[in-house]
């Protein structure tokens, strides 16, 4: 059965996407300008989380606020790794999942109804919302050659943000800074509404810096938000630039453009607790149709993009980008001359 669907998966992957495994190693050469660009980005991760932890013991942190006359509970939930611009590892990934869990058992009613939220805003601490996947930890999966161990821990690994999207409550992120690669996909795929800080500098990073499909359940969820021709633009970097916070708001990715970080966390606590207000059986039932996939039909979305990504990490054309990544990270901290970006 492992097999079938992992022919089958490769056959996909083959048909719609890149096929990296055709760039010869002349075509790298020629090419080495554009096989590890925006190392700038990259650099500033590795040299904050070359051991892929956090010194602070909470990486995902929670408060419950009051909101409005009738003190509405808001669930706030902050990525909080700003040494390495929340970028997340597995750590981060299990202390989100717990979280949901334990909110979804306040939600249902299990404990008192005080602690419930009636909605929940998602930020990030810091300079940036999330800087993607932990370089330390994807370089690992790059180093190996355990394709379906790669596979279950990528699934899984995404799958513990998405779990969010089991909640029956809205979920308004605020974004602001870098939101690059699966740290947009939690932005897109985690949230049902965003505000955005001017200073947003969203991109989806997997093709043509990194050498894989994407991830974070994108290849559904995108396309469901803002069409498949604007999804495919999006995905591919086409033009290759950082899509702006005015770019999301003509997109309908964000509702809202802020004038800077504080003032999207506030914007987003405003609409949060507007949502929160409203009828909880309307707006659950809502929810149900609103989040397109539904959450009991994502799993499959992120077993196939574990599939992919685990053949593209594989490949010679992506290890080469990651071993790039890894030697210009060591000599930055190596006390040498920093890579020229």
């Amino acid at each position: 059965t492992t097999t079938t669907t992992t022919t089958r998966t490769t056959r996909i992957a083959e048909r719609y996407f890149f096929d990296l495994d055709s760039v010869t190693t002349t075509q790298q050469k020629k090419n080495k300008e554009n096989l590890v660009p925006r190392f700038k980005l990259a650099m500033m991760m590795s040299s904050a989380s070359s051991s892929s932890s956090c010194t602070r013991e909470e990486v995902v942190e929670y408060e419950l606020r009051r909101y409005g006359a009738e003190g509405v509970g808001i669930g706030v939930i902050t990525l909080s790794a700003p040494d390495r611009m929340n970028a997340f590892d597995a750590k981060m990934a299990n202390q989100f999942k717990t979280l949901v869990h334990r909110l979804e058992r306040e939600v249902l009613g299990s404990t008192p109804k005080s602690r419930a939220p009636r909605a929940l805003v998602l930020r990030g601490r810091g300079p940036a919302f999330c800087a993607g996947g932990d370089l330390g930890l994807l370089g690992e999966i790059a180093r190996s050659d355990d394709l379906e161990g790669n596979a279950r821990r990528l699934t899984e690994l995404y799958a513990s943000f998405l779990s969010i999207r089991r909640l029956k409550i809205p979920v308004v992120a605020a974004i602001h800074g870098y939101c690059v690669g699966g740290g947009a996909g939690i932005a897109v795929g985690c949230a049902d509404v965003r505000v955005a800080s001017r200073d947003t500098k969203l991109r989806f990073n997997f093709f043509r810096e990194l050498g894989i499909t994407p991830g974070m359940g994108t290849t559904a969820v995108l396309p469901a938000l803002v069409g498949p021709a604007e999804a495919a633009k999006l995905l591919f970097q086409v033009p290759r630039r950082d899509a702006s916070a005015e770019d999301l708001h003509r997109l309908g990715l964000a509702c809202e453009v802020a004038a800077d970080r504080d003032s999207a966390f506030k914007a987003a606590c405003a609409i949060a607790g507007g949502l929160g207000a409203a009828n909880p059986v309307a707006t659950a039932s809502y929810l149900g149709s609103l989040r397109v996939p539904r959450y009991e039909d994502l799993a499959g979305v992120l077993e196939r993009e574990g599939e992919k990504q685990a053949k593209c990490f594989a490949s010679e054309h992506t290890r080469a980008v990651f071993k790039a990544i890894g030697e210009r990270a060591g000599r930055r901290q190596g006390g040498g001359p920093a890579p020229k970006l």
